[in-house]
């Protein structure tokens, strides 16, 4: 286990300082819920219900509780500094070897496994984990720092069985009871990590009738049919219950923002399982990817392997049920397999293909493998038959082999743009890596002007590609405009945007980047239209700012008031509010209150110039000079002289910057500089 251990870290020692990716941004990095500064019980017990839909809004009910908890702490420590994030990750892989070697071990202590010989015993748990623990699919689970919660989900899962069994074996009572205990908080931990570990119950069924009971008997072989049914119904009851409100058909329809129906999702998903085990069993780093290319099955016959992948998977069913009562570790790690896929590979409408989903369900696939090699050990008879080395050196070989795979994989996952570089060229006609090598040339950390016009042309190609989603094609056309806008074209940028909203017409990005662009051009009235829609739907205090901000413009200082007082209950201390609160004030008159929520705006995050500078425009409105160079001095101390007359020469020509007296502003300032 230690050579295994120091095996693992040897195949992940190049992620540790690795980029984020693709939805660590808004799982974690935009996720202010999890941004905690205290590790008090009450700031902990937040970040359960952290929301990355909308990290200003806590969600209504938990949200992966468990894996949540882990990041808040990471964020505590080590802030945004991925390296933290992908020792825990690592660890918590290792721990979930060590785990999953012991219940296989476990196992083998079972009546079920009574017969076996020795060197099946010795050699199975440590090369069939070892298969597992270091192949290169699970880098999509590893090391990408999200899917800790796939990581953690199978971690709980795993000892949980292992606690099962301990109860089971247990000789006295209160170790069994403490087993037993141990198995059900798992469960729950598990759970709270991600909802694919739901069918574990169904799980544990299948190791108690097929490691402690005799399945020869007929009465048995009915009583395991007759549980197993009753169980899967009730697991998806709890289910429905859990994730879905009570409400079994919100899953039929989200069918209706995805590019397939139920139909082709489910003969899709038969051919996407066998190019899972493919990857499982021949994973070189080349077959790998964060994005693939599929086509949809419409019927058994299109695409003809439709049909061939039924027949595989019902005949996978089949055998490993077969196998429970003769050799019970192959049918239990063939079925294994099969059940753990059945949350995420049949009726949710999730994207049809990501590697990760493999994390937990191929915990025991190189099982039938290892019993298979000792098998030929076994056959080999003494130490002097020529065949003992070479599979002895075949099964090395094969451990390093995927380790090397694994190194290999990561150096993909190095930076952002590195790992959508390798997934267009695997997935030619998938629009996402393109639309995410665009994004970061324009938006991310290669962003600079004079990538614009590359990204524009990606996001382009983008557009001809196939889409996971739907809307997605409204959110390129968004981002393109946003480029557009960049570059000082908000006409251009109007046009895409109007384009998008034709796709889309509740796409609420775009909409207020269209009420943004016309803000730019100086159309109040139809800037002012965009906010009024935004604000028939869902009351955002991103939608009250922007239309308080639109009457400021439009001289109706009084009638913004309003909004931007709602906007303040719904997020105190947000910058942007009381930034506008005290320029309605100060253009009103009124600058004692000016003043006050101007000062609030500059103590709020994030550190900016614009407050102050608007501090010293009330004192000039207010006709106090010296309030003026007061705040002038304050500004000087604050922000080196570079950047104040940088953000001066910028919010000259910007209407997305409060009204500003910025001649006699700018003529203080260089006085007192």
């Amino acid at each position: 286990m230690l050579l295994l251990c120091i095996l693992i870290l040897a195949a992940y020692a190049n992620t540790f300082h690795a980029s984020w990716h693709f939805d660590d941004k808004p799982n974690i990095l935009n996720n202010t819920q999890l941004h905690i500064q205290n590790l008090r019980p009450e700031t902990l017990a937040a970040t359960l219900y952290s929301n990355p839909k909308n990290p200003y809004e806590p969600a209504k009910k938990m949200f992966r509780p468990v894996a949540c908890l882990t990041f808040a702490l990471n964020w505590f420590f080590g802030q945004d500094d991925v390296f933290g994030y992908r020792v825990v990750n690592v660890t918590l892989h290792i721990l979930t070897t060590l785990f999953l070697y012991l219940f296989v071990k476990a196992l083998y202590c079972t009546p079920g496994l009574a017969k076996v010989s020795q060197g099946e015993r010795q050699l199975v748990p440590i090369l069939a984990i070892a298969l597992w623990a270091v192949n290169p699919i699970h880098t999509q689970a590893v090391t990408y720092v999200v899917q800790r919660m796939a990581v953690l989900g199978a971690l709980f899962y795993v000892l949980g069985l292992l606690l099962y069994l301990k109860g089971r074996t247990g000789g006295k009572p209160a170790a069994r009871i403490a087993g037993y205990a141990g198995c059900l908080v798992c469960y729950v931990l598990a759970l709270g990590s991600k909802e694919n570990t739901l069918l574990m119950p169904l799980v544990i069924i299948l190791l108690e009738f097929a490691f402690f009971q005799d399945l020869r008997k007929k009465s048995t072989h009915y009583l395991m049919i007759l549980v197993v049914s009753a169980a899967i119904i009730v697991l998806l009851l709890a289910g429905a219950l859990m994730f879905l409100k009570g409400d079994p058909s919100a899953i039929f329809k989200a069918y209706d923002f995805r590019p397939f129906s139920l139909t082709e999702r489910l003969l899709t998903e038969m051919r996407v399982l066998v190019y899972y085990l493919s990857k499982i069993f021949y994973p070189i780093p080349s077959r790998l990817s964060i994005e693939h290319d599929i086509v949809l099955s419409t019927s058994l016959v299109h695409p003809w392997t439709t049909l061939p992948a039924a027949i595989f998977l019902l005949s996978w069913f089949v055998v490993g049920a077969g196998l429970l009562s003769r050799r019970p570790l192959i049918g239990f790690s063939l079925l294994f397999f099969g059940v753990n896929h059945l949350i995420e590979s049949t009726i949710i409408p999730l994207e049809l293909i990501f590697e990760h989903r493999n994390y937990l369900p191929s915990l025991l696939v190189f099982t039938p493998v290892a019993i298979g090699l000792a098998w030929l050990l076994d056959r080999s008879g003494d130490t002097g038959h020529a065949m003992r080395p070479i599979l002895y050196g075949f099964m090395i070989l094969l451990v390093i082999g995927f380790a090397s795979g694994t190194f290999i994989r990561n150096r993909d996952w190095a930076t952002e743009a590195s790992i959508w570089q390798d997934a267009s060229v695997k997935a030619p006609g998938s629009a996402r890596p393109l639309a995410y090598l665009a994004w970061d040339l324009a938006y991310g950390e290669n962003a600079n002007p004079g990538n614009f016009d590359n990204a524009l042309k990606l996001y382009g190609l983008a557009l001809q590609g196939s889409m996971p989603k739907w809307g997605m094609k409204a959110d390129i056309l968004t981002k393109m405009a946003g480029i557009h806008s960049k570059k000082g074209d908000f006409a251009t940028a109007v046009e895409r945007l109007e384009e998008a909203l034709v796709l889309n017409p509740d796409n609420a990005k775009a909409r207020y980047d269209l009420a943004i662009n016309f803000l730019q051009m100086g159309r109040w009235e139809e800037a002012s239209r965009a906010a009024d829609r935004l604000l028939s739907g869902k009351v955002h205090e991103g939608y009250l700012n922007l239309k308080a901000f639109i009457l400021i413009r439009q001289g109706n200082f009084g009638e913004a008031v309003p909004y931007l007082e709602r906007s303040l209950s719904l997020v105190p201390q947000f910058q942007t509010t009381l930034l506008y609160l005290g320029t309605a004030f100060n253009l009103s008159g009124n600058h004692a209150k000016a003043e006050q929520f101007l000062k609030k705006a500059h103590n709020a995050p994030p550190l900016s110039p614009l407050p102050m500078v608007c501090l010293v425009d009330n004192g000039l409105r207010a006709g106090n000079m010296d309030q003026a160079i007061y705040y002038a001095e304050s500004l000087i101390g604050l922000f080196d002289t570079e950047v104040i007359r940088k953000s001066l020469a910028l919010y000259r020509h910007n209407n997305l910057v409060p009204p500003m007296m910025l001649t006699d502003i700018s003529r203080i300032i260089n006085e007192r500089l």
